[in-house]
């Protein structure tokens, strides 16, 4: 394995990991939201105002990647640590306060009540149209800790990392399983300084035999020189319009980059 596709195998395992543990997030139709209403039926892909799924957490399911959930007003029960990561870290675009008279057409109407979220979220969420209510369950029981220990993770994501072994399962506190982080580039670091990634690519100059990463943010793409994969040099940013999702492909010496609902 080269540098290059021991960079890419990290790159992929470190954001299959920390954006989605145990549930598999599809790529399709990311610029259609998905609609959450309180007495839905949790079927189908949620994507019609007249048909919309009845929680949170199957509609999180089945969105793609960057996708956009609504939410409308009612009370919804937060039953597992990775959905509230996903609502709490932005990976996903979930807000609530939709009215469902209306077909969803009026944001913020009032707001959606949550439970099972520990309290110190409050104010997070109260901005995308949630209310959290204090409930023993997200105070006391592991979902504080271990929610709190995911967004640590996502939040060391942000910070660029030196070379280091996987050694019992982890490396540089990222999860790891037999492949070694060779450096991780946070946003900081980005010419750019995107708010946000989507997905990486690579490419190998025939001519020179140098190897380049190409990674998607939410503001456009940047080619990195992972040659030498220790020490990985940013070569270039093309600006995008704002995207959830912006994914890249190669093609002979063309790359060719494509974003979601832009």
């Amino acid at each position: 394995m080269n540098q290059l596709q021991k960079f890419i195998s990290y790159a992929a395992l470190a954001v299959a990991q920390v954006l989605a543990p145990d549930i598999a997030l599809a790529h399709g139709d990311a610029d259609k939201p998905l609609f959450v209403t309180q007495g839905g039926v949790d079927a189908g892909n949620c994507q019609e105002r007249l048909a919309p799924c009845g929680s949170i957490g199957y509609a999180l399911k089945v969105a793609g990647k960057g996708g956009q959930i609504r939410v409308a007003h009612g009370t919804y029960a937060i039953e597992n640590i990775e959905d509230l990561f996903h609502m709490i870290s932005g990976v996903i675009d979930v807000q609530g306060g939709f009215r469902r008279e209306g077909r969803f057409a009026t944001s913020m109407a009032s707001q959606s009540i949550l439970t099972g979220v520990p309290f110190e979220y409050r104010e997070l969420l109260r901005g995308r149209g949630f209310n959290v209510i204090a409930d023993r369950k997200g105070i006391d029981g592991p979902a504080a800790a271990e929610a709190e220990k995911m967004m640590d993770l996502h939040a060391q994501l942000k910070s660029s990392l030196p070379e280091t072994p996987c050694v019992g399962g982890s490396a540089n506190g990222l999860p790891c399983d037999s492949v070694n982080l060779l450096s991780h580039v946070g946003f900081v670091d980005v010419s750019a300084r995107p708010a946000a990634g989507t997905d990486v690519w690579g490419f190998v100059d025939l001519n020179t035999g140098r190897e380049y990463a190409i990674a998607g943010y939410d503001i456009g793409t940047a080619v990195f020189d992972v040659t030498d994969a220790e020490n990985p040099e940013e070569v270039g940013f093309v600006d995008g319009r704002p995207a959830n999702w912006r994914d890249m492909k190669v093609f002979r010496d063309h790359v060719f980059v494509v974003a979601d609902g832009a």
